[in-house]
């Protein structure tokens, strides 16, 4: 009988905390799209404080993007900043989400 009344008990806090943890999950991640929309940073005109809030970007990558920006003009697309030195796939996959051309 013990068994009988854990396994009731035992599902349904399952299918609560499924439930919970599905519908906090959909209501979080569009309020985290909308704040990332919001502070993204611009890498035509962000100073180098600005650009080493970026993943995976420190002083000497943020120099080398005002330097690149500098010489070339303007980035045209996000894409463009895997042109500078120092900065691949890999760390634009990081900051994709975090800047913004304008």
């Amino acid at each position: 009988m013990e068994r009988q009344g854990l396994d009731p008990a035992e599902m349904s806090g399952a299918s609560d905390g499924q439930m919970n943890g599905s519908a906090g999950t959909g209501q979080n991640t569009g309020m985290t799209a909308q704040v990332q929309q919001d502070n993204r940073i611009n890498i035509n005109t962000a100073d180098e404080a600005q650009l080493t809030t970026l993943t995976g970007i420190g002083a000497t990558r943020a120099q080398a993007i005002i330097v690149y920006r500098e010489e070339n003009g303007p980035f045209a697309a996000i894409e463009d900043i895997m042109n500078v030195q120092g900065i691949k796939e890999g760390t634009f996959a990081k900051i994709k989400d975090e800047i913004v051309v304008g």
